[in-house]
């Protein structure tokens, strides 16, 4: 029995996976740590009482707010605030929020919390695409390996190399695009195989090759590229 091996699409999902549960993790942790805290805070009104604009080298432009604000009948000016919006100005009321222990700093906690949704929220996605690839895979190899098991395969003709669309480190993968013209029906089957990590036109010999089918499905198949595999790790 020929051993399949790992493609180069399962290594893509692995590393989504794998991001997607790094960013996941970070985004959980940080929106956990900001809710717990978000109770520790108190709204208060404040008056912005400076924009400072500062433009780098590059053109972008950072914007530095401080706020006018009183709390427990002590007055805190230009204390710098730690966000900007588009609609202030100077001399605009703002709500703020503050920590009762420490009223001179405004609190980022929102802030907090909204990174730790977004970052989060990204990390589930690319988690849920990286499992959803490796689960597919896995399933496809389960079906290849039925089918070679079964033993029926045709020889199809090869039509051409193609890339895939899948890049793994900066470089194109491969796939062989083949077609049979089966005699019992008169119609011709298309099959392209899984990817290869290399152009695989000079390892071909012949002009066809083995595709396992299910008789009776032939959307079920394998185009057997292990011995191609091979030469590649050799090279």
């Amino acid at each position: 029995m020929k051993k399949l091996k790992l493609k180069p699409l399962i290594i893509v999902a692995i590393v989504f996976a794998f991001i997607g549960l790094s960013f996941f993790a970070v985004g959980l942790k940080t929106l956990i740590f900001g809710l717990a805290n978000k109770t520790d805070v108190v709204e208060i009104d404040a008056i912005i009482s400076c924009i400072e604009n500062d433009r780098d080298s590059s053109g972008d432009t950072s914007h530095d707010v401080y706020v006018n604000y009183e709390y427990d009948g002590e007055e805190y000016t230009n204390v710098p605030l730690n966000y900007y919006s588009s609609s202030m100005y100077e001399g605009k009321n703002i709500t703020i929020k503050i920590n009762p222990d420490n009223p001179s700093e405004p609190s980022n906690t929102m802030l907090v919390v909204l990174f730790g949704g977004v970052f989060g929220g990204i990390g589930f996605i690319f988690l849920v695409i990286g499992l959803v690839l490796i689960i597919n895979n896995c399933k496809k190899n389960s079906e290849n390996k039925k089918l070679i098991n079964d033993g029926y395969y045709i020889d199809a003709e090869i039509d051409m190399v193609d890339t895939s669309g899948v890049v793994v480190n900066g470089r194109p993968t491969y796939v062989i695009r083949c077609s049979y013209n089966n005699p019992s029906d008169g119609r011709v089957y298309q099959f392209t195989s899984d990817t290869l990590s290399s152009d695989p036109t000079s390892l071909i010999s012949g002009n066809t090759i083995r595709v396992y089918v299910d008789r009776n499905n032939f959307k079920k198949n394998y185009v057997d590229i292990s011995e191609i595999e091979e030469k590649i790790v050799i090279c």
